[in-house]
């Protein structure tokens, strides 16, 4: 049996803190800020070792501190790591995660003012493959956030990145944040080598005794971005009772929505358009795609950033087993700097008339069954119906029309209709059970007559129920 290593030293750091001391331009002088590294006290393991494929091993080794920062690959080693074992001959990409929480909050820090959160490291890495990497992930807010993917095809050390490596968790700004804070470390690989020696968040905070003196003049405001063309749907999607898709109109169930917006950086910053299912939204502390923190999560979130002052259009294709026709929608414009990102207030309406949110979903109507009452004489009437239903109402009840057609040819949409020719259609719709006649001339053929069944509601989405389409032969009796 084949057996290929996948390292990750996890090293505990001596506890340090520091009096810091800052001249703030126009405010404070002589203020007083610690520094406090911040080590994690608990690890899980996903899968856990025993079985076949990959598992993180020795996690153990994680509560000791050996390295420095200038250290090279080669002065990392299985001795002193956790690391994951690749058992069997790797036919494709592998993966082992381990977790890192409950970390240890110094006493009486609670009224301490958090100035900055950086995640530190010390790793190293080498793999073969562009496939070969390691994500860093933070959870918060209930949802894992991405950090940092960094691929293995070359090798990297604290010695090649010039010192430690530190991410930015601009995000958290309280104790209480922190203490739920956890981090996981994603190993993808076939057989690269990975080492993270240390592990420590490095917080920097004011002493609550700080005593500061009156600003001269206001501080600089955040460099938040702003719409210029606020979210807005185009077309507009509204309750009428037109044609599905059109301005004003519901999109059909499985349909498309659209949205536009343009927003500017004032530091030239590209940005994303997010539209959340709930009002929230979560900056990445690396300038990645922002995430909505909402039950339900997003519509729909921009894949990559656009220049500062370019529309971004978006669009989502509606599906739900909730039978509602109507749903919110919710904006943000946040930027992509890399530092730590920032967003927008909330933005959802619209730019002019009905263009904002809510979004109206129209279903389709249920059909199950048809047929009709021949065989009928020359001069008589054969009648079509149908068991046939629209329970949508928003804006008015929905109407359903059933289109009797002489071949299995007809069109819905905008103008439903037979595409060749019809016996007759329902002049008078209602809400369920359309039906519809024809007369039979005096003198006409004894026969058989092909009549296929369609039904469409009034914003043109046809039914997909069992008889749709279905031919249920009109009989003309011989009279002679």
């Amino acid at each position: 049996m084949m057996k290929k290593y996948c390292f990750l030293i996890i090293l505990t750091t001596i506890f340090l803190t520091g009096s810091i001391y800052f001249l703030l331009d126009g405010s404070v002088a002589g203020a007083s800020y610690k520094e406090v590294k911040i080590l994690p006290t608990f690890f899980s393991r996903t899968p856990e070792p025993g079985g076949y494929g990959t598992a993180w091993q020795n996690p153990e080794a994680v509560f000791s501190h050996d390295l420095k920062d200038n250290a090279g690959f080669e002065e990392f080693n299985q001795e002193n790591s956790a690391y994951v074992l690749f058992e069997g001959n790797a036919t494709s990409t592998q993966e082992a995660v381990l977790e890192f929480s409950n970390f240890d909050i110094p006493h009486n820090t609670e009224n301490e003012i958090i100035k900055s959160v950086q995640l530190k490291l010390s790793l190293a890495g080498r793999g073969q493959l562009d496939d070969d990497k390691l994500s860093i992930e933070y959870y918060y807010q209930n949802f894992w956030q991405p950090l940092a993917d960094i691929i293995l095809a070359q090798e990297i050390s604290n010695a090649t990145n010039d010192g430690y490596w530190f991410y930015n968790l601009s995000v958290f700004s309280s104790w209480d944040e922190l203490k739920n804070l956890k981090i996981r470390f994603i190993c993808r690989t076939e057989e690269a080598e990975v080492y993270l020696d240390a592990l420590w968040l490095s917080v920097v905070y004011q002493e609550e005794t700080i005593i500061v003196s009156e600003p001269t003049s206001d501080p600089l405001p955040l460099a938040v971005p702003s719409f210029t063309v606020h979210p807005h749907e185009d077309p507009a999607c509204h309750n009428g009772s037109g044609t599905a898709g059109t301005s004003g109109n519901p999109i059909n169930y499985g349909g498309t929505l659209t949205l536009k917006a343009t927003a500017v950086d004032i530091m030239g910053h590209g940005w994303y358009l997010a539209i959340c299912k709930e009002e929230g939204i979560l900056p990445s502390p690396m300038g990645y795609a922002p995430t909505c923190t909402g039950a339900g999560g997003a519509w729909v979130v921009s894949s990559s950033s656009s220049p500062s002052g370019q529309e971004i259009t978006e669009q989502f294709t509606f599906f739900s087993l909730s039978a509602a026709e109507e749903f919110a929608w919710y904006g943000y414009a946040c930027d992509d700097y890399g530092l730590g990102s920032t967003c927008t207030a909330m933005s959802n309406g619209g730019t002019s008339g009905n263009n904002g949110s809510p979004f109206y979903v129209n279903h389709q109507p249920t059909f199950t069954a048809y047929q009709d009452d021949s065989p009928k004489d020359p001069d008589q009437t054969v009648t079509w119906t149908t068991t046939s239903e629209d329970s949508d109402s928003n804006g008015g009840d929905d109407t359903v029309t059933l289109y009797v057609c002489t071949t299995n040819k007809w069109s819905g949409g905008g103008e439903p209709d037979c595409t060749v020719s019809r016996w007759c259609y329902d002049l008078s719709p209602e809400i369920a059970n359309s039906s519809c006649t024809y007369d039979i001339p005096p003198v006409y053929p004894d026969d058989e007559y092909e009549s296929w069944g369609f039904i469409v509601d009034n914003h043109g989405f046809a039914s997909t129920g069992d008889p749709q389409g279905t031919n249920s032969i009109m009989e003309v009796n011989n009279v002679a």
